[in-house]
């Protein structure tokens, strides 16, 4: 039997019995022909991956898992219902939902998960972002990448707790800074957007922080900080400070901007 979105919820029943293998990340078709399966898969399925599996709606079963950690419902379309199903699953630490046609309303009621650590919400349709996301204080890593964003929201330095932020492939410019300047992050993401320039106050933020990976890629930027020295070199810039023992270089090839933070030999 082929398990799609209309039988996913009845065929647990129709099978012969068998024990639930272990796995470390399950996908539905694990689950397959396997009676009774809810009652070992309630508590041993912790991991569970439904990318790709032709779903328009969450099988019931799914949302009885009440160990579940990590989800991946990628490359699905779900109405804004279903979606709220897999919101509603306060205990899911990891929450990975690229390409499933989500839209910026989709997102109401995604703060109730007080235990989220990671969310990949990239390559849907949120063109602005609502204060919900902001308000997950557990968060530590966000993917917002390929949703053609054109702006972000002041709440968005409310976000503290985040190390890792995603925000490539969308059309955020300069003034996506000015939401940004109060968060502690160590990597942040804006390759493929229309940034022109990187403003003076955002350097001097950011460089009292602990950035480790500040990737400005395919933007044409064109005015650096003033605050820093900016120097040609192969055709594109080169902007370094030693400060506190790390050297800061940044470098630019015709016109993308790209800043890494490297220790020098000999400093731990």
């Amino acid at each position: 039997m082929t398990v799609d979105s209309t039988n996913a919820t009845t065929f647990l029943s129709e099978a012969e019995p068998r024990s639930l293998e272990k796995k470390e990340v399950y996908r539905l078709e694990d689950l397959e022909g396997i009676e009774g399966v809810l009652d070992q898969a309630r508590t041993r399925v912790k991991r569970l991956d439904l990318s790709s599996s032709k779903l328009t709606t969450i099988p019931e079963w799914v949302l009885q898992l009440e160990n579940l950690e990590y989800l991946n419902v990628s490359n699905n379309h779900f109405d804004a219902e279903e979606v709220k199903k897999v919101f509603d699953m306060k205990h899911v630490k990891v929450l990975v939902a690229r390409n499933c046609n989500l839209k910026t309303e989709d997102l109401k009621g995604l703060d109730k998960n007080n235990l989220l650590t990671k969310l990949d919400l990239s390559a849907n349709s949120l063109h602005v972002l609502l204060d919900q996301v902001a308000q997950i204080d557990s968060l530590r890593q966000l993917y917002l990448a390929d949703n053609n964003l054109e702006g972000l929201p002041v709440f968005f330095n409310n976000f503290r707790s985040l190390d890792e932020l995603d925000l490539s492939h969308n059309a955020l410019d300069e003034d996506a800074f000015k939401y940004m300047k109060d968060i502690q992050i160590r990597q942040l993401d804006l390759s493929y957007n229309k940034i022109k320039i990187i403003p003076d106050y955002f350097a001097k933020t950011v460089l009292k922080q602990n950035l480790k990976v500040f990737n400005t890629d395919y933007n044409p930027v064109k005015e650096f900080p003033k605050s820093r020295k900016v120097a040609s070199v192969g055709g594109g810039f080169h902007w370094e400070k030693l400060n506190t023992g790390l050297l800061t270089a940044i470098t630019a090839a015709c016109g993308f901007f790209v800043w890494k933070t490297i220790t020098p030999q000999g400093s731990h």
